[in-house]
């Protein structure tokens, strides 16, 4: 599935004040979010509201954020309950946190962490330099597997955390909470069910699924196959197929910047997978399956069989013997050859010619 691929929710182009129904205060003693300039804004206090629409458990969440070095915020999901003062410690701790916590020994970075609030236990986490200024950020969670997902203002979606954690399998609840900071705020609040699409990772089909330019790969974990199919992934650095397990292609054409990447501690068993450049993650690792001859990175994999394909030029490890009779297979110095042998009756011929020339007739 493609991240993001769920819809807008709330884009906050309306009067100043209070955020709307659909943003209930939870009632603690920070200040409840308002509206300011057509973004949900935070204050000095901690400015929070939660989403009263519950999301399904299998979900995606993303949004714009503007903050400043100084801005502290977190995103509550997969709640258990609404995180209200009447639910309280329940509402609030049962579920997954994301944290931004300005790190000063690393000048203009923030570290995004991942953890369960209800043991505060870390989970995944990452630094991130462009956090704020009209940057996204984004977490996808289907069934175990929590993913977090960041975009620069002027870039694309990059997978920044993969974990997993089953504690919380069944929440539905998120809660934002912003503070220390008048200039943080949010906008253009956006998520739902994750659609799934096949975008070449992980399912059959045929025909080219486009490109959606700036999107993430997509993880081949829980349907690890991906048969005749063109994958086309637009942006600098974009990477078409990302494989974290064990997975298999057959006869896909990856038309990628990056057109396969394996990371550490997986492998991709492939069959035709016609693609321009690989990188290994680690002990990520691509191993051809039997008789492959598709055309592999010969820069990164000089050794791969089917070099020939890559130059255009076919060589044939033995000559083809239609033709031929009577010719034996000589290298030439870069591949075997047909080439013309003496006949016995030849050779007999040719001893004697020697035998007269020194013993005479």
């Amino acid at each position: 599935m493609t991240f993001p691929s769920t819809p807008l929710l709330d884009d906050f182009n309306r009067a100043n004040g209070n955020p709307g129904a659909n943003w209930p205060d939870p009632g603690f003693a920070n200040d409840y979010a308002q509206i300011s300039s057509n973004r949900l804004a935070g204050s000095v206090n901690c400015a929070e509201a939660y989403w009263v629409n519950p999301f399904p458990a299998n979900t995606e969440i993303y949004f714009d954020l503007f903050a400043t070095a100084n801005s502290d915020w977190f995103l509550s999901f997969r709640l258990t309950s609404a995180p209200t003062i009447a639910n309280y410690p329940g509402g609030l701790n049962n579920g997954y946190q994301l944290h931004a916590v300005f790190d000063s020994a690393i000048p203009g970075n923030r570290e995004l962490i991942l953890t369960r609030n209800d043991t505060a236990g870390v989970i995944g986490s990452a630094f991130v330099s462009s956090l704020g200024s009209g940057s996204s950020i984004g977490v996808l969670a289907v069934g175990s597997s929590l993913k977090v997902y960041h975009k620069p203002s002027a870039g694309s979606w990059a997978l920044i955390i993969d974990a997993t954690n089953s504690i919380f399998l069944t929440g539905t609840f998120s809660y934002i909470n912003q503070c220390t900071d008048t200039a943080c705020a949010i906008d253009n609040w956006s998520g739902g069910a994750p659609v799934s699409g096949d975008d070449g990772g992980g399912g059959e089909g045929g025909g080219d699924p486009g490109g959606d330019p700036g999107a993430p790969p997509t993880p081949l974990n829980s349907a690890p196959l991906v048969r005749n199919t063109i994958i086309t992934v637009q942006g600098t650095g974009a990477i078409g197929l990302r494989v974290s397990n064990t997975a298999y292609a057959f006869d896909v054409k990856n038309e990628a910047d990056i057109g396969i990447q394996v990371e550490t501690g997986g492998i991709l068993r492939a069959h035709g997978a016609m693609t321009g450049s690989v990188t290994l993650v680690g002990t990520g690792a691509i191993n051809p399956l039997y008789s492959d001859r598709s055309a592999w990175n010969t820069s990164t994999y000089p050794g791969r069989h089917a070099k020939d394909i890559s130059d255009g030029v076919h060589i044939h490890h033995n000559p083809t013997a239609v033709g031929q009779t009577g010719k034996a297979p000589v290298s030439d110095g870069t591949k075997w050859v047909a080439t013309d042998v003496a006949t016995q009756t030849e050779i007999d011929a040719h001893q004697h010619i020697i035998e007269n020339m020194v013993f005479g007739d």
